[in-house]
């Protein structure tokens, strides 16, 4: 359908990649994975010979021209899946791809749906009929039509006028109750927040309603609570919902230092509390690193490599911190990303 020399340049284009990716949550070599991308071959697909110009694989990356082709173009998986993860990166440049099970589901995607140009990553869970669908970590919700159990073969497909590509395609098959590795709650290490909305400058309060004794130093706030006088700061937004936080702390005093608010309401004088220990649990010289997850009835804490499960009495409110009497703290590199 097209010459040696322009399916190569459109490979090589679809696998350079223009716009930057974040690393997915899910990587290559943890145990059970397969990559069925990663030897620059077809070997895991199978394919009509129609079509086998449409298809060509370059490093970890498929590419599909199918702008002059009558019918949907496929590659079919080689082996039957029935409870399985699925984890890959899609472009399209025209048209519409689709991800499918046979018998089970499919799964349609044009560009406007992916949200911006270049490699979008997509993720499935399939447990039976209980299908999940994720562009760049966020759940899209499916239609239940067709969502079928059984086992069958995983299908990736071009339609009529479409120039479309996959990349970094694995796959890993699990059991039935296996948790979903796409939901970021149930991951045992804590998402990256390199990349979310930062809520402290270091240099600057602006944006934060406080009371008590709060000052800045080399990038970094420290409250101190001194008598029975209240000591607390909190977004001036009123309402974060669901989402995820992230900051560094430092505990300058002995016991539990500090109090993660979330979904603070201080007029109801309401929130879901975290209390973070002090100096006599950490070294008090030391920055410790916390990202907290809150959706949902549930919050999730990661802090010096456990992840902890609390129940979420709150659901609507700021986000703050606040010290018990007596202690001292500090706070810096406080970051959001909020599901709106």
């Amino acid at each position: 359908m097209i010459s040696t020399c322009s399916r190569t340049a459109l490979a090589a284009a679809l696998a350079a990649g223009l716009l930057a990716f974040a690393s997915p949550p899910v990587r290559a070599d943890e145990p059970q994975w397969t990559d069925l991308t990663a030897d620059g071959e077809l070997q895991h697909w199978s394919m009509d010979e129609a079509e086998r110009d449409v298809w060509l694989a370059q490093g970890s990356a498929i590419a599909a021209d199918n702008r002059k082709g009558k019918n949907q173009a496929c590659l079919v998986s080689k082996e039957d899946y029935t409870h399985f993860d699925l984890d890959l990166e899609v472009r399209i440049e025209e048209g519409q791809l689709a991800l499918r099970k046979w018998h089970s589901f499919t799964i349609y995607l044009r560009k406007e749906e992916l949200g911006r140009d270049g490699w979008v990553h997509v993720s499935l869970t399939v447990r039976g009929a209980d299908v999940r669908f994720y562009i760049d970590g966020q759940p899209v919700s499916l239609s239940s039509e067709n969502q079928l159990p059984g086992t069958n073969t995983i299908w990736l497909m071009a339609d009529p006028g479409s120039l479309v590509g996959f990349r970094n395609v694995r796959v890993r098959r699990v059991e039935k109750d296996s948790p979903d590795p796409f939901i970021v709650e149930e991951r045992p290490e804590p998402p990256d927040l390199s990349d979310a909305r930062k809520l402290f400058s270091g240099s600057s309060l602006l944006g934060w309603d406080r009371e008590g004794d709060w000052t800045l130093a080399a990038g970094a706030v420290i409250g101190r609570r001194q008598g029975e006088g209240a000591c607390w700061m909190a977004t001036g937004r009123l309402d974060w919902g669901d989402g995820l936080l992230g900051f560094e702390f430092r505990g300058l005093s002995d016991g539990e230092a500090l109090s993660v608010l979330l979904n603070y309401d201080p007029k109801a004088d309401a929130a879901t509390e975290v209390r973070l220990p002090g100096s006599s649990q950490l070294d008090p010289e030391q920055w410790v690193p916390v990202v907290v997850a809150f959706r949902g009835e549930k919050v999730v804490l990661w802090l010096l490599g456990e992840r902890h499960e609390l129940p979420r009495t709150s659901r609507h409110g700021r986000i703050g911190f606040a010290l018990l009497p007596g202690t001292e703290c500090a706070l810096r590199d406080i970051r959001v990303r909020i599901e709106e």
